[in-house]
């Protein structure tokens, strides 16, 4: 859950809708809403979402989005299911995503036509008054893909401003914080499960518990993924051969190594070294 001073969120908030005429929606990392400027729909949206099957579209369309942003961890732009554009920026701390920033409903000036004829078809489906549904529509903004990228990009630096002025605040527990420290500084060591299970008095189940809700993955994919990350800086930021940088992050076994940071990143540590 995050921890809310919801006064200056919702300052931040105003000041983006004013600048943007865009609505901003705040959500935590189990996709639950926290807060909106505006904070309804606009009267579009509203109708579209008043009927329970059009709102079931509308709900697996953002949580579409979210599943690509969880995976890429950066902004991504989609339409929903009438055409209309929305984004959703993540919020990461330590490495792992804690909530989103999503904006929406925005019409883009190059795809009315498509938002017209979907509005056309909706209507006649689920009996929903055309006329209505127009006019509401022509109330949207119509703006340029550049401009939905950038409204994107600010609502990015609103979270971190958000974030660095701990407006927002991660409320995941101490245990899991002092996993992630004690990982990090010691990745060149044997980081068995029995050693981490020895060293914070926590049992095999307790551990993957922890895992799974602070990096949605087992504790040993997170492991291998801290080193192939510590393995990334390495070979960009030093001169150590792969068996000396394999051996500094935890691999007695450079073949095996390599193999890893192959899967994961699609090429070779010399690959990468060379095209970074």
């Amino acid at each position: 859950m995050l921890d809310v001073s919801m006064a200056e969120l919702k300052k931040v908030a105003i000041d983006f809708y004013n600048i943007t005429n865009i609505q901003i929606v705040l959500y935590d990392k189990n996709r639950i809403h926290l807060y909106s400027y505006p904070e309804r729909h606009c009267a579009f949206c509203g109708a579209i979402r008043s009927n329970p099957e059009l709102e079931k579209k509308c709900i697996n369309c953002d949580n579409i989005g979210f599943n690509v942003c969880d995976k890429t961890r950066k902004p991504y732009i989609y339409k929903c299911h009438m055409n209309l554009f929305e984004a959703i920026a993540p919020i990461i701390e330590n490495d792992i995503i804690i909530g989103y920033m999503m904006i929406g409903q925005i019409l883009n000036n190059t795809s009315m036509n498509e938002v017209v004829k979907q509005t056309e078809r909706v209507c006649e489906k689920y009996n929903l008054d055309l006329d209505r549904m127009l006019v509401e529509l022509c109330d949207l903004r119509s703006v340029s893909h550049d401009f939905i990228y950038s409204a994107i990009n600010m609502a990015s630096m609103c979270a971190c401003y958000l974030y660095y002025n701990k407006i927002i605040k991660n409320q995941i527990d101490v245990l899991t914080y002092q996993l992630t420290e004690y990982i990090e500084n010691h990745l060149s060591e044997d980081l068995s499960l029995s050693g981490i299970c020895k060293k914070f008095y926590i049992s095999r189940s307790m551990l993957y518990n922890i895992s799974t809700k602070a990096f949605g993955m087992g504790i040993t994919d997170y492991i291998r993924l801290q080193r192939i990350k510590r393995a990334k800086s390495m070979l960009t930021q030093s001169n150590k051969t792969i068996y000396q940088i394999a051996e500094d992050i935890g691999f007695n076994d450079a073949n095996y190594f390599v193999r890893l940071f192959k899967k994961i990143e699609g090429m070779t540590p010399g690959q990468y070294r060379k095209e970074n």
